[in-house]
């Protein structure tokens, strides 16, 4: 009996102590993973970024410099290799340790960038280097149900009014029949498999094996649905110590257009068809949600 008691004295104080607000939960998920905080001495950030699928919100809630975060966004050989110096020298621990608040590099990458094999390979090093060093690195991505992904995509790049320098014109009505006549399958798989301008089918060995390497190189994969209940309350944690802070973060809705298709108002089976040709997308989401939670 005396057992028994004590057995249920224990099982009342972890209940007592258990969290599960979204700040607690980010809490443990950086403590039980082990990730080093930035708060103090600051590190290094790499987001492999493909497009629709939450970087306007991340950019627009971090990218401030009185945080002590310096963004980078390179497009060409020559800026990625001056950021690659900054990231070497941050995680060898070459960094001024009075600065306040401390330095933190975040490098967003995009898709024409961040899966080339030459990034790949850095990413290994840097990890490798953060290691031995002792220094803090967080890799981390997002993923998107495809309805939601090849909608965004065809709202902010096919309908009118279009000023974005990647426009493909002619621009269409928004309508379900536009929208599978222009979508490209398992674009989200292809923008982490391919390098820019392969327009190769992308292949389910391919897709799983580019996971594998996420899995092993990546901390974190988030999706755009669970941006404010999972990534940046983790962000916001892993970067300032507290994340109850991610509560004042908005995700960011930059459209303006009138005129859109909306993911609800599509008829069934046109979603049953964007599943249907991004079976490899879906089953790259339905994984990144069973393997990523906090």
């Amino acid at each position: 009996a005396a057992c028994g008691l004590v057995l249920f004295l224990h099982f009342v104080l972890a209940v007592l102590q258990y969290d599960a607000s979204i700040s607690g939960r980010a809490k443990k998920w950086i403590a039980r993973h082990n990730i080093r905080s930035m708060k103090t001495k600051g590190g290094v950030v790499i987001f492999l970024h493909r497009p629709r699928t939450g970087g306007r919100s991340i950019k627009s809630n971090l990218n401030k410099v009185d945080y002590g975060i310096v963004m980078a966004h390179p497009h060409a050989n020559q800026s990625y290799m001056q950021n690659s110096l900054i990231v070497n020298n941050i995680l060898q621990g070459k960094v001024d340790e009075d600065a306040d608040p401390p330095r933190i590099s975040f490098l967003s990458l995009h898709e024409d960038f961040a899966m080339l094999p030459k990034v790949q390979e850095d990413i290994e090093r840097w990890r490798a280097l953060a290691k031995r060093h002792s220094t803090a690195l967080f890799v981390f991505s997002l993923v998107r149900n495809p309805v939601d992904y090849h909608v965004s995509h065809f709202n902010e790049f096919r309908v009118s009014p279009c000023t974005s320098p990647f426009c493909v014109k002619p621009l269409l009505e928004p309508n379900d029949v536009n929208l599978l006549s222009d979508m490209k399958a398992n674009e989200q798989c292809r923008g982490f498999t391919k390098p820019p301008g392969d327009q190769s089918a992308v292949t389910d060995e391919e897709c799983v094996k580019v996971f594998e390497w996420m899995k092993k190189n990546m901390d974190w994969i988030g999706t755009t649905e669970n941006l404010s209940t999972e990534t940046l309350p983790l962000l916001a944690e892993l970067l300032f110590g507290d994340a109850d802070r991610s509560e004042t973060m908005r995700v960011v809705n930059a459209m303006t257009k009138v005129n859109i298709l909306v993911p609800s108002s599509l008829q069934y089976q046109t979603g049953r068809e964007i599943r249907r040709k991004s079976a490899l997308d879906q089953k790259l989401y339905e994984s990144v949600k069973y393997n990523y939670y906090l």
